[in-house]
């Protein structure tokens, strides 16, 4: 399993890399993200979550979207959580158009300690569906999404930590006036996160978001400085 992760790792890497190259035409932007996560136990095995996530793009003139995700996670294992919630992920360029969504996750963490040169590192797995509802759209949309995520604490006390991930999108369908099946982008990115107190942390970082050609004239590329608020309760 160990192998998988890291050639599907290391094939959206370079998915992402050469899909840059590749396209005839391709638009580019520069983008801050300002995501606050929030994580509470519920009682036992149960968890809260919720994200607010506004992206400011247009080189940072306009708020462009907004992601808010209610949720809540039920603990499997210490090590796997599924997530089932709601996402309200309107759009504001070039005009406002609406999105609700449905959605499940399933996310796995795993570390290696029995390795010597992968004790320090930490490995998340997210898969998630998502259960598109676009306003105008001829029906319902439905996407996939995979994110491996790889941490490593830098010090020992386990106050600052390198984070690097790729998420991959893939529409499993083509809808009328909405999304295209196939690709519909990917994500690369790098950053350093500091832990406040047990309750707090925060993050900083850069993402390439490759944007595939869905109706639009040109791919696009967004080049977004990340910065994040995790509260864990």
């Amino acid at each position: 399993m160990k192998k998988l992760f890291y050639k599907s790792f290391i094939l959206t890497i370079i998915f992402s890399i050469l899909s840059t190259y590749n396209a005839l035409a391709i638009e580019n932007d520069f983008q801050l993200w300002t995501p606050i996560y929030l994580r509470v136990p519920i009682k036992e095995k149960f968890v809260g979550y919720f994200e607010i996530n506004p992206r400011f793009g247009d080189n940072v003139t306009d708020v462009t979207q907004l992601r808010l995700r209610p949720a809540l996670g039920y603990k499997i294992k210490d090590n796997l959580i599924f997530y089932t919630g709601y996402a309200w992920a309107p759009g504001f360029v070039p005009r406002f158009r609406n999105e609700n969504r449905i959605w499940e996750q399933l996310e796995l963490t795993s570390m290696f300690k029995k390795f010597r040169w992968l004790e320090k590192f930490k490995f998340i797995n997210q898969f998630r569906l998502e259960e598109r509802l676009i306003e105008d759209a001829g029906s319902m949309g439905l996407r996939g999404r995979y994110m491996l995520q790889i941490e490593r604490a830098l010090d020992k006390n386990n106050l600052w930590t390198a984070v690097l991930y790729d998420k991959l999108y893939v529409n499993f369908y083509s809808v009328a006036k909405g999304p295209e099946g196939g690709f519909d982008q990917n994500r690369l990115y790098t950053g350093l996160r500091r832990k406040i107190n047990d309750l707090l942390s925060l993050e900083a970082g850069y993402q390439f978001q490759y944007l595939f050609n869905r109706g639009r004239p040109s791919n696009k590329i967004n080049h977004a400085v990340v910065t994040s608020l995790y509260f864990d309760f």
